[in-house]
Formats: structure tokens, sequence, C-alpha cells
């Protein structure tokens, strides 16, 4: 996937602006203690997910805290790649850049 990377979050990190919503790149840790947003490293968005990697339980939690995270409903947030792979790539439907909260952009 060709990312483009948008001002204010510096070129290292992998997002994308397209017409249907915005995309992350979000590398997820299965199997934590608790559900958190660890941060921004080798431009991708690092996340530790309490449930295990069966049969989509840690997908579903993804896209759950994402949607928690960026007060949409969960409809909006869709998995496009990575079903099986630690590295997702996540579109946040009818979301800009500007909508994301603080807590994702630091």
């Amino acid at each position: 996937m060709n990312h483009s990377f948008l001002p204010g979050l510096g070129p290292e990190r992998k997002i994308q602006q397209t017409e249907a919503g915005l995309l992350l790149t979000v590398r997820v840790t299965p199997n934590a203690k608790r559900a958190e947003i660890v941060g921004w490293k080798e431009g991708m968005l690092r996340v530790k997910l309490v449930s295990p990697p069966e049969k989509g339980r840690a997908n579903r939690e993804l896209c759950e805290l994402m949607a928690g995270l960026c007060q949409v409903a969960k409809s909006r947030v869709e998995l496009l790649s990575g079903e099986t792979s630690r590295i997702k790539v996540l579109l946040l439907k009818q979301f800009t850049l500007e909508m994301l909260p603080a807590q994702l952009q630091s």
C-alpha cells in the first residue's frame, strides 16, 4: 500500500486520507493484561489488546477500541487488511485527520 504522510504527524507515521475516510496502519499485540494505545513506533500505531488472536476476537476488540477512542459507531471502523497478521490496516469511514483524538496523535 502506498502511504501518504500527512502534515502534523511527521513523515514516519503511516496514515492516509482517502475519499472514504482515514487509513491507519496498526501493529497489534494480543493477549495483553489490558487494552491500551502504546503510541507510534516504526510508522505504525501500536495497540495492546486483551483478546487472543483466535476466531477474530482480537480484530473485533481492535475495531471496538478504535471506535470508542474516535467516538464513532463500530460500523465505521473496518479492517481492510491483516486479518491474521499483527500488522493491520484500518479504515475509519467518513473520518479526517483533524478528527483524530489527541491520544492517537502523540
